[in-house]
């Protein structure tokens, strides 16, 4: 049952690169593209990084460690500014907005002992998680 899992992740993600691509090369002139390609980058990071830690390959893929809490705090404020710019396309985004990425960076400095971390430690700490 869980290797369907993983590679149920595993498919999913390679489908959102494909869409990203599409994305990307259909609506470039738009930039409100952006905003979604980086919203849809953020699900498909985490099918991938599910598939790495489910199916045990994130032994080989220790950049993965940890790294997708970066991206699940980054996946609410562009999913904000895309839907802020679909509803209100004429306001532009004002700079203090911009402090809606002050969580993230603190997510960030919160994991980044561990994303600093040897190989050997890494993979004692998941062999630890298996």
């Amino acid at each position: 049952m869980y290797q369907f899992i993983s590679y149920l992740s595993f498919l999913t993600s390679g489908l959102g690169v494909f869409f990203i691509f599409f994305l990307g090369f259909r609506f470039y002139r738009i930039p409100k593209t952006f905003w979604l390609i980086s919203v849809i980058f953020a699900f498909v990071y985490i099918e991938f990084y599910t598939y790495a830690l489910i199916s045990k390959h994130i032994l080989q893929m220790l950049f993965l460690f940890r790294s997708a809490n970066i991206v699940r705090a980054l996946l609410p404020i562009h999913l904000f500014f895309y839907v802020r710019s679909m509803l209100h396309p004429s306001r532009p985004i004002k700079p203090i907005q911009y402090l809606h990425y002050l969580f993230p960076i603190i997510v960030t400095l919160g994991v980044l002992p561990d994303l600093l971390l040897s190989a050997d430690e890494k993979t004692h700490i998941l062999q630890m998680f298996y």
